[in-house]
């Protein structure tokens, strides 16, 4: 998390556009479901992290990525390590899910201020 947010706050987006390509490809892995979420709430994306939160991990953050798709927004909800790497399950495959999104509400089009990831501490 320090990492992707200094990252952020850097000049240096090569490196931030490195590390996000990274991620998004442990994206791919995730299931698609439910498939379309027609208005996400900054609630919805803070809720989700704090209930689904594997218990046997202590430290997790999480990350909402977005894409743009045909139906608004693709969004993934991934847990990261507390080195900053997709949290993995026993199978290898990243915990967290996908789904398609039309519109935020104002309070997450603020927390995200025009960025494509938003952090969960």
């Amino acid at each position: 998390m320090k990492k992707l947010l200094a990252l952020f706050k850097s000049a240096d987006k090569k490196a931030l556009m490195k590390h996000v390509a990274t991620i998004q490809d442990f994206v791919k892995l995730l299931p698609l479901g439910p498939t379309h979420v027609e208005l996400l709430s900054y609630v919805d994306v803070v809720g989700y992290f704090a209930t689904k939160r594997p218990k046997d991990s202590p430290g997790l953050r999480g990350a909402l990525l977005l894409e743009e798709h045909e139906k608004g927004k693709q969004c993934t909800y991934l847990f990261l390590t507390t080195a900053d790497e997709p949290l993995l399950d026993v199978k290898g495959a990243p915990r967290g899910r996908r789904f398609t999104c039309s519109q935020f509400d104002q309070e997450l089009l603020e927390a995200l201020g025009g960025h494509s990831v938003l952090l969960v501490e």
